[in-house]
């Protein structure tokens, strides 16, 4: 599909799921955004229409929690440095046992261009696909609108009062051995099935 044919009909989807809480502007700017962001993604540029329309829905989402405009979901946050390792394995997991009783987002503070190799390889052994996932930055809407924000190292942020902070102390991956990797992965399954838990209470 043509780029410019493609960034309409995204934009019309978006228009009319958020019409009644946001303006036609706000929503082309976001999509602009979206496209604008994934152009620096050489690895994903067959998916763009795809995860630009995802990564505009994710702001829109954000930005209308922070306007008082909640669905009655909660809004859960991954961040690390790069967005290419822990975040991405971590809400990858979460996302599995949370049945869709979330929004599972991820962010990076310098995100990479690609998700690490590795990562992709163990959620493979699971069946869990990361094909159509990619680094993003942890933009003011998204940090604002979270619920609760997973960390794994010392946090690189403050955080709204009220929101939920939680630290999964987990070692960088770059380097690790696959055994080492996959047990990284299983820790951090266990931790991912507590907190989905934690949200029925």
């Amino acid at each position: 599909m043509d780029a410019e044919v493609a960034h309409t009909h995204v934009t019309a989807r978006l228009e009319r799921e958020f019409e009644g809480r946001f303006d036609t502007q706000t929503v082309d700017r976001f999509v602009d955004q979206a496209f604008a962001e994934l152009a620096d993604h050489s690895a994903v540029m067959n998916w763009v229409p795809v995860l630009a329309e995802r990564y505009a829905r994710q702001q829109l989402q954000a930005l209308a929690r922070i306007e008082g405009h909640p669905d009655g979901l909660p809004i859960v946050l991954f961040v690390d440095t790069h967005d290419a390792g822990r975040s991405q394995l971590a809400r990858a997991l979460f996302e599995r046992h949370c049945a869709g009783r979330a929004h599972s987002w991820s962010g990076g503070v310098e995100p990479a261009t690609a998700i690490d190799a590795g990562v992709a390889a163990t959620l493979g052994e699971l069946e869990i696909d990361l094909a159509h996932e990619f680094p993003k930055p942890v933009t003011d809407e998204i940090i604002a609108s979270a619920d609760i924000v997973v960390f794994f190292a010392e946090p690189p942020m403050t955080v709204r009062a009220g929101t939920r902070v939680v630290t999964w102390p987990t070692p960088p991956l770059d380097g690790l051995s696959d055994d080492e990797l996959s047990a990284v992965r299983d820790e951090l399954d266990r931790s991912a099935a507590q907190l989905a838990a934690d949200l029925s209470d």
